[in-house]
Order: C-alpha cells, then structure tokens, then sequence
C-alpha cells in the first residue's frame, strides 16, 4: 500500500510552503486536492520536484479560476465543457508529474451550485425521469474522459459520492451518483472500461450506508473488485466530517486486505505531528490482523 497524504491534511496552502511543510513532515507522497491553487511558477516547481515526490491528481486541481461545479452529469452545455476543460488540464497535469491516475467524484443529477456543495439540506431530490437523463449524460462524460486517459497513458477513477438521507427520495434514491453498492456495480457494468476504477472514499460510504440503514462493511464487499484506491477518514455516519483515522476507525481491519493499493490520508488541517501519528497507524494497518475474516 502506497501511503499518500491529501494537501488538506496541510490547510491547502500555497504550493512553495505545501512542499515546505510536506518535506519537514518526511512525506514524499502527496495528492493534490480539490481547491489548491496552481499558478503556471507552481506547476513548474511542481515538475521539478516530480523525482522527489509521488504526486496524485484529485478532483479541481489546479483550482479553477472562477468556482463552479465540476458535474460530469450536467445539463447545461457550458457546465459540461468546463467540467471536461478542467479534467483535461488535471489529467495533463498527471502526464508532467507521472501520477497514475486522475480521480474526481461521481456526477449529480440535481443541478447544484458551489454554495450547495457539502450542504445537503439546500439539495433536492430529482424525479426518476430527470435522474435517468442525468445518469446517460454521465456516462457518456466519462467515457470521453476515459478515452482520453487512455491515450495519455493514465488511468481514470470516479469517487464515490456522499449521499445522506436529505437528497434522496421517498423510496431511498439519491440523486448523488454512485453512492451505494448497486449504483456501483450498475455503472462498471454498463461502462465496461478496464481503465476505469473506484476511488473507494471511506467517510462517502459511511454516511451513504448509514442513510441506506446498511453496514459500509458490507457494501465495501460488494464494490471491492472495483476499488483501485482509497480515501481514509472518519466521521459520525451522518456528515462527511474527514476525522482523523483510529484503530476503532470501521475501516481500519480491512486495510491489509487492500495493501496492493494507493491509500490517501484524507483527514484535513493536521499539525505535522498528527500527520506522522496518521502515517504511522497505516504503516501498522498494512500488517495482515488475524482473527479478521476481512483480512487476508
């Protein structure tokens, strides 16, 4: 298991102080998260220091401009295009640093807007009809990304959203893509694309178990042939909180059994000492746990 930090572990500060504060915390891995903001100086630097680093490429980055949505389900054609505007450049990006993948989340069938983001109560559900059409445009979204990808010798990840129970509708359905195990399965299904994989995020899956009344652990098994990576957090099972991961983190058995795999310490604004706490308890979560049916 590669072990990454997420640059909101450090607050996402300016690139020069995030590789400041990462070499002085002795991590070599980091992903660029959504909202760090890259300027053309920044990504040169950022190239350089590429044979020191392990980079990964995750969701708005490099930061857009001007905030909005990245949907790839969008309706509107202005959304759609810079949605795939702003995957393309992250995925260039990739090419320079030698990441192996870009990841960034599932579509929305609701229309949001930046506001709206991490607020579900300001969310509606959608009706089955509108839901569908959505679910159409995001794959067709994602096959062209993914084909893109592919001639740039990368790799594709869609991350699984977080979907509490304020946006689904009465029978229990999100508008939120890919946030429990059939929506999963039914899209690697239709999408049939070997080089595409599930960024697997814990604190997602916890919340979208919980409003489903399901165990994440169970769910986890469903997806599992799917996942190609990790984001490691925890929370309450009601909000997406990115807590600090613990020994009693429900996740936390299961590692090993996923040590082939990239894992990102995605757990926002630590000092550097419990960045090293966090790096040392995947370190030990890498090691098989005998007695655990999960682990292997």
């Amino acid at each position: 298991m590669s072990i990454y930090v997420s640059s909101g572990a450090f607050g996402n500060p300016p690139v020069a102080e995030l590789l400041e504060r990462a070499d002085r915390a002795n991590v070599n891995r980091l992903e660029l998260a959504s909202g760090l903001a890259i300027s053309s100086e920044d990504r040169h630097r950022l190239v350089e220091v590429a044979k020191e680093f392990s980079f990964l490429v995750h969701n708005y980055v490099p930061a857009p401009t001007y905030p909005f949505v990245l949907n790839l389900a969008a309706e509107g054609a202005i959304q759609k295009r810079r949605s795939l505007d702003l995957a393309r450049d992250a995925m260039d990006l990739c090419v320079e640093l030698s990441a192996p993948f870009y990841s960034l989340h599932a579509g929305f069938a609701t229309p949001l807007s930046v506001d709206q983001l991490g607020h579900p109560e300001t969310q509606r559900a959608v009706s089955k009809a509108e839901r569908d059409r959505a679910w159409d445009r995001f794959l067709r979204g994602v096959f062209v990304l993914a084909e893109e990808a592919a001639t740039r010798g990368i790799g594709l990840l869609i991350e699984n959203n977080v979907s509490p129970r304020e946006v689904r509708d009465e029978a229990g359905i999100s508008s939120l893509f890919l946030s429990d195990a059939e929506g999963i399965e039914m899209f690697f299904k239709q999408l049939n694309d070997s080089n595409v994989g599930l960024l697997l995020d814990t604190g997602h899956l916890a919340v979208s178990a919980n409003a489903n009344e399901r165990d994440p652990r169970e769910e986890l098994e469903l997806i599992r042939p799917y996942v190609k990576a990790l984001h490691l957090s925890d929370n309450d099972g009601l909000l997406d909180q990115n807590q600090p991961i613990t020994r009693e983190s429900w996740f936390y058995p299961l590692l090993a059994s996923f040590a082939s795999l990239p894992a990102v310490i995605e757990v926002y604004q630590l000092t550097d000492e419990k960045i090293t706490n966090q790096l040392e308890l995947m370190v030990d979560a890498r090691k098989p746990m005998t007695g655990d049916i999960y682990a292997t």
